[in-house]
């Protein structure tokens, strides 16, 4: 497999927009931004609809790279790693992690049965992401027999404990940063089966603008995440995204937002604002706002039947909104969330481009990316927090 090299010349070329990748997570004509330091991006123009032809060659020439090392031949070397037993964005930036962990090493990365027990539906059989996406590779028929030993990703994160740039593979992989190389992963795995992707687009034939990818991409995480004392985020109203959401759609004269959210209260306010054409999908999240600070992966796998009927609807309701979110231009959420924070890397790796961002807590991060457990916030001071 191809190394790195470090040929990606320090500065974009002359004339290009801000958002071509320089080196080391930094982007523009100047290399002044930092995605990981820097919690907002307003570059002068709008990047997704202008992405830089040399990222795009890049972009092009890696995710090849990525289909030959996911490639199931004669003595392949394969690793099978059990993922958690968390919420649906949680367990794919694992997986992620898993990926860049085998892929680094030569051998084909592929997911357990039963990865997803909390959100997958009990008449998919394989019970994980295969129910939902591509398999990972063409070794997924192995799995599922049950004939190929698994390694543990809970042993090999706390064993190992990898810097991300120890995990980086690919020409210029290591020169352009953590984040070009994580969103890459992302974005090779995350291929929607037909189904998926069917019941996407239902949804985006409702957007009441056009073009479909004109739009802010908002993603409000509340319900569990606000009550759940173990955790390090917050939670913000609905009026600090609808003003950053504001910024965006008259900077870049874009037409729409959609929005994913599993609180009533914030579609209400969000539908209230007559100024904005909102879209969102037409759910029942009762469900996801309420539980008293109970993860909704352990709801739904301790209520029965009810729980059982619910997690397959969730499961896909929680793929349709990361796809349609990736779909827009620009991102208003927040980065310590992993849903929202995975579905701006498909957007970014998509479009060979930073598209503009506002994350109302933390810079970018990967999952895993222990900086002694430092994390730069919206504020531009370095926090203690679990990535």
């Amino acid at each position: 497999m191809a190394r790195f090299t470090n040929s990606l010349p320090a500065k974009p070329p002359a004339g290009s927009l801000t958002s071509c990748y320089c080196s080391n997570n930094r982007f523009g004509p100047s290399c002044r931004h930092s995605i990981d330091r820097q919690a907002e991006h307003y570059p002068p123009a709008l990047t997704t609809n202008r992405p830089c032809s040399r990222d795009a060659a890049a972009t092009r020439a890696f995710q090849r790279t990525l289909d030959r090392s996911q490639s199931c031949r004669a003595g392949s070397r394969l690793r099978v790693y059990s993922m958690p037993k968390y919420g649906l964005g949680s367990v794919f930036s694992y997986a992620v992690y898993a990926f860049a962990s085998a892929a680094s090493s030569g051998a084909v990365f592929e997911e357990p049965v039963k990865s997803l027990p909390g959100f997958a539906p009990q008449t998919c059989q394989n019970g994980g992401f295969a129910c939902y996406l591509e398999n990972f590779s063409g070794c997924n028929a192995g799995v599922r027999t049950g004939r190929l030993g698994k390694r543990s990703i809970n042993f090999l994160v706390s064993r190992q404990r990898k810097d991300w740039r120890n995990l980086m593979f690919g020409p210029n992989a290591r020169n352009r940063g953590t984040f070009w190389f994580h969103s890459q992963l992302v974005h090779r795995l995350w291929r929607l089966r037909k189904s998926e992707k069917d019941a996407a687009n239902a949804v985006q034939r409702n957007f009441t603008w056009s073009p479909a990818s004109s739009c802010v991409a908002v993603h409000v995480r509340h319900g569990d995440a606000c009550k759940d004392h173990r955790s390090q985020r917050k939670c913000y109203p609905a009026a600090m995204y609808l003003r950053h959401v504001r910024r965006l759609k008259a900077r870049y004269n874009l037409k729409g937002v959609f929005l994913a959210t599993d609180d009533p209260s914030v579609v209400r306010a969000f539908m209230a604002a007559s100024d904005l054409k909102v879209s969102t999908q037409s759910v029942d999240r009762n469900w996801l706002s309420g539980g008293g600070g109970t993860r909704i992966e352990t709801r739904m796998k301790s209520s029965g039947a009810r729980g059982g009927q619910v997690q397959g609807r969730i499961g896909r309701e929680t793929v349709v909104d990361m796809e349609l979110l990736a779909r827009c231009s620009a991102f208003v959420g927040t980065f310590s969330t992993n849903l929202g924070r995975l579905a701006f890397e498909i957007m970014a790796a998509r479009s060979s481009s930073l598209p503009p961002y506002v994350s109302l807590d933390i810079g970018w991060c990967p999952g895993f990316a222990k900086d002694n457990g430092y994390v730069w916030s919206s504020r531009g001071r370095k926090i203690k927090f679990d990535c």
